[in-house]
């Protein structure tokens, strides 16, 4: 099965949870579960860090979810 390696977008589809999510460490435990429809470059990896790092609170569901206290804009620009 294919490894889900960090920096890749996956689609988290079904329930109330997000619509998709970056994965911040390799998860070979994860196996062909999550469609991997992104990347993020390594030069924005340090953004995705930091984010990581702001006020959030997990929820208490059958698969914890993390959401961010306060939404964060975020702009993208193409290259």
């Amino acid at each position: 099965p294919k490894v889900m390696e960090r920096g890749e977008v996956g689609w988290a589809g079904g329930g109330s949870g997000p619509a998709f999510f970056i994965a911040l460490a390799d998860h070979p435990e994860w196996g062909r579960g999550h469609t991997v429809f992104a990347d993020v470059v390594d030069e924005d990896m340090q953004v995705v860090e930091r984010i990581v790092k702001l006020p959030a609170r997990t929820g208490t569901g059958k698969i914890p979810i993390t959401n961010l206290v306060q939404p964060v804009k975020i702009s993208l620009q193409p290259p």
